[in-house]
Parts: C-alpha cells; structure tokens; sequence
C-alpha cells in the first residue's frame, strides 16, 4: 500500500511540474510575446513524423524540418522557450529520445580585409587573349535541367596538349601527380561529387556541363545559382571538375566528375550567412540516395564560411543562457548519416583571416571545436609552395616567364593561415600569400573558376581540400575498375549504391602520402600522414 502511494504521490508531483512548466510558459508567450526562433534538435531512435509534430505543437513550437534517419530536426518557437520546456518532463520528448536542444545558430561570413590576397581574374593579357580565342560566352542554363551527357571523359597523355588556357599556370594538379592518373584514363568519370558550400552564382563556362542540375539546389533563402560577388563554391568546384580540353579556364583534377551543388547560404544585409539547420539538411540531401529523394552523391566537399571550426567565445554562437551551441554535435550527427549512407566527407581544417596565423587545434580544444575532431571525416590542411619559379615573371611582374619547377619546389611550408594540430589527416596545395604582393606572386597561387566566367586566381588555404576530394573521386573510380564494376552501373543515372567505403578511401589516401623533408615532428602536426599524392594513393 505505501509503495502504491509514493507511487501516486509522485506521478502527481509529475504532473504538477509539468502543469506548472506549460503555465510559466504559456504566461510567457502571453505577455511577453517575444520573437521566435528556430532551434535544431538531436534525437535516437525512429520516431514517427507525426509524433514529433505532435510533441513540437504541444511545446509550444512549430516542426521546421524532419530526419529521422540523421535523428535531426528544426523546430520555431518564441527565443528561450524550447530550452525552458525541454528541461521540463515535456509528454512525448523522452519518449522520442531528444537528447540535444541548441539554437539554430548563424554564421557569418569572416571578413578577410587587411590587403590579403583575394580571388581575382589574371591581368596578364597572353593568359586573356588565349582564353578569348577558344572560350564559350553562352551562360544560358536552363534550371532544373539535366546537364548535357557529352562532357571530356577521355585520357591525356600528353598534357602540353591541352587547350585549356590556365593549364600552363596550374601547378597543383602536377604537384600531386595527377596527370599520372589522366594518363591511364582515371579522372573521376561518373563519380558524384556533392559540394556543400555558402553559394555557387551563375555557373562558369567551365562547369555548366558538369553540374547535375536536376537534384543541385539551395537551402537557405537564395537559389544556389544567387550571383553572389564570392562565390566560394564556383572555386571549389573548378579545382574538381572542371572541364578538360574544351579551350576554356582549367582543368579539373577530377575533370570527369559530375558535380552536385548544394548552397546552404542565406543573403542577409548583403553578408552571406549560415543557419547551422541548412549546414545539416545540405550534408544530409546530398548524402541520401537519389530513390529516397536526396541527391546520391558519392562523396562530399563540405566548406563553409566559418572554416569548420566553432569558436567558444563568439557570444553570437550561444544560446540564450550563454552556454556554447552544441552546433559541431548537431553537424556531426550529419556527417554521421552520411557516412552509414556510404558516403565520405571531406573538410578543410579551418583558417584565419591574412594577415593572422592558423590555429593549433590540438592545444586551443578550450576555445575552438572542429569538425576535423570527427574520425568519419577526411580532414585536410594546407601546403604552400616556395621556389616554382626560377626566371623572371611577365604579366605586371605577377607570371613566372619560364616553365615551372614542379620537382624543384619546396612544398614543407604550412599555409601561414592554415589551422593544424593531430586532427589533420593530410594536407594538399593551397596558394601561398607571403610574397604577395611581390613578384611572381601569381605563380604560386591557385587558377580556378570564378564568377562571370572569369578565371580566378586565390592564396586562400580552403583550395586545399578541394584537390584531396578530387583524389578520392579518382580512387573510387579506380576503385570500381579493380572491381570490375561496368561502366554501365557507375555512370546509371539511377545508381543507388556507392562503390567503395568512407574508410576504405580515406585510409588509402592517408597511406598514399608523402611526407615533406623537415623536421618529422613538426611535419606531422602541420600535414598529418603527409601531402596528398595521386599515383601513391591509385597505386600507380
């Protein structure tokens, strides 16, 4: 009989909590009738959509947005109030297995003034004249259209042959031996490659053809084709698959790749900005199968403006009672369904604004956390290189005048920006900005697309994981020929299967590095296993 009273006593206790939690809370939204916002929960299991709907409606809050194999979902309510009824014993929420409550927070995009050196067209006129000779001005795309099949998928064996204009200028895919591969006709052909990034704009001449227009789309509150003025995601794209041989920009180390763009970017006061909720959906999309309606891609390039990293001290990334946003646990949840789904993700390790220098993550843990801290991912750092040229530069004094000395450079410099420390995996070419703006500076930076079809030229530390996504799409390709896997099935349209594991790939990547000369200690925490190197890695 006592037992079954303190039973009862105290399911009463319960429900008077309850009540009283609702009341505060209804009192709230009452009288003081404050703005809402929207709030990412994490949660186990697989709960029903209708169930989380129901519980969200009686919370006071609306559901924005619904996984339930990512276990994420977005919901609206007034500012503070889900934090408050999520620590009451809400009916319905541990039955759902809610265990993680932040705020959606918004990234901004960091601002890198200061005279760094920023993406911008080539002024030397021999590059310019070459680039009009051959270059397509049509920049008509029709949305939602599936991209024309017919793109070079072809080896080359001989690279001076090549009548993309920049090629000349293009250290980086002969620094990691990519020709190597192209040579035995392994380029990436019918991989998927999503890039989550901040917006895209219009697309480049050199990249219409090899996006997949039917499932690219934005996530925020501008299509992923918004003409932004920086569009980061048209830079990353080119360094991957940009399209070979057909007289216009770059070549792509991945060049026969489709691309899958995914814009997670909200435009904002003319700042481009991030809800961590879009971060997630655009991760999530791009890793679902295209029969479950998401975009089926093989691998992903995830960047975003706030460089991988959270930073613990940033007020406008807490919650309301001050405490740091849980918004790596919610990023990881996705990264986490993308990699069950088969699927690989690649992320730089972050960087800092010119003229600062990069972060050791291993030893500011207490102030920042990465996404590189995720074993699912493949974390990538940045080299730069030193010694490329050894002639005079023409152009403005901005091009070297003489063949480049790939195998004479020096590659053992850390990217003055880059972040590093133990979480880094491996590293691959960035632009390197010391000289800049200096003599041949030019020569030591990275060509890439860029907006209104121009070509691009940047020493930002971000193009460095671009070139070890590219290499994971050549291996997957070589992959599947070692498989015996017929083209037919790797380039269906309709394929729901990926080919080769997350960790299959990553581990042949990080054992196909090269490790520069100099001290190893040092080495390691700047590059991990080492530089990227294509022919190691393909076993070539």
């Amino acid at each position: 009989m006592a037992t079954m009273a303190t039973r009862r006593l105290a399911a009463a206790l319960t429900l008077l909590l309850v009540a009283a939690c609702y009341t505060t809370a209804a009192r709230q939204l009452k009288q003081d009738a404050p703005s809402s916002a929207a709030y990412v929960l994490g949660f186990g299991g697989s709960p029903a959509r209708g169930a989380f709907v129901s519980a969200i409606a009686r919370a006071g809050c609306a559901l924005e947005d619904f996984t339930a194999e990512a276990g994420i979902a977005t919901s609206v309510c007034p500012i503070g109030h889900l934090h408050k009824v999520s620590s009451c014993p809400s009916p319905g929420f541990p039955e759902l297995g809610v265990n993680l409550v932040t705020k959606d927070v918004v990234f901004t995009t960091p601002g890198d003034d200061n005279g760094k050196p920023k993406p911008h067209d080539s002024d030397s006129s021999d590059d310019r004249a070459a680039a009009a000779a051959g270059a397509s001005t049509d920049s008509s795309v029709v949305a939602g259209s599936t991209p024309p099949p017919k793109f070079f998928t072809g080896p080359i064996t001989d690279t001076s042959a090549l009548n993309d204009p920049f090629w000349r200028r293009q250290w980086a895919p002969k620094a990691i031996g990519a020709p190597a591969a192209w040579a035995k006709g392994i380029n990436g052909r019918c991989v998927r490659v999503g890039l989550v990034d901040f917006v895209f704009g219009p697309p480049h001449n050199d990249l219409k053809n090899k996006y997949d227009f039917s499932v690219s789309k934005g996530f925020g509150n501008v299509d992923w084709t918004y003409n932004s003025p920086d569009p980061a995601g048209t830079y990353t794209a080119g360094i991957v698959g940009a399209e070979a041989n057909n007289s216009d920009s770059v070549v792509g180390v991945a060049y026969g790749s489709t691309l899958i763009g995914a814009s997670v970017s909200d435009e904002i006061s003319g700042l481009n900005t991030m809800r961590l909720s879009k971060i997630a959906q655009g991760i999530i999309y791009a890793a679902k199968r295209k029969d479950e309606g998401g975009a089926g891609v093989d691998l992903i390039h995830a960047n975003f403006p706030t460089d991988n990293i959270i930073d613990r001290t940033n007020e406008a990334q807490m919650t309301e009672s001050g405490a740091f946003s849980n918004a790596v646990a919610v990023l990881n949840k996705a990264i986490s369904f993308a990699n069950r789904n088969g699927v690989l993700v690649v992320v730089p390790v972050g960087h800092v604004p010119y003229p600062t220098s990069g972060i050791d993550l291993t030893y500011q843990k207490a102030n920042f956390t990465a996404l590189c801290e995720n074993a699912n991912v493949l974390c990538v750092g940045a080299y730069g290189a030193t010694g490329i040229c050894k002639g005079t530069c023409v152009g403005n004094n901005y091009f070297c005048n003489v063949p480049k000395d790939i195998a004479g450079a020096n590659y053992s410099q850390l990217h003055p920006q880059s972040n590093y420390g133990r979480s880094v995996d491996v590293a691959g070419p960035a632009g390197n900005p010391l000289n800049y703006p200096a003599p041949c500076w030019g020569t030591n930076a990275i060509f890439s697309t860029g907006r209104y079809n121009i070509r691009i030229v940047t020493g930002v530390p971000f193009t460095a994981a671009p070139h070890a996504a590219a290499l994971a799409a050549l291996y997957i390709q070589k992959a599947a020929m070692d498989k015996g896997i017929l083209e037919s099935e790797l380039c269906n349209p309709a394929r729901t299967r990926t080919i080769v594991s997350p960790g299959q790939i990553k581990t042949a990547i990080k054992r196909g590095a090269v490790m520069p000369p100099g001290n190893a200690g040092e080495m390691r925490k700047y590059f991990g296993s080492g530089l990227i190197n294509v022919p190691n890695t393909l076993g070539l």
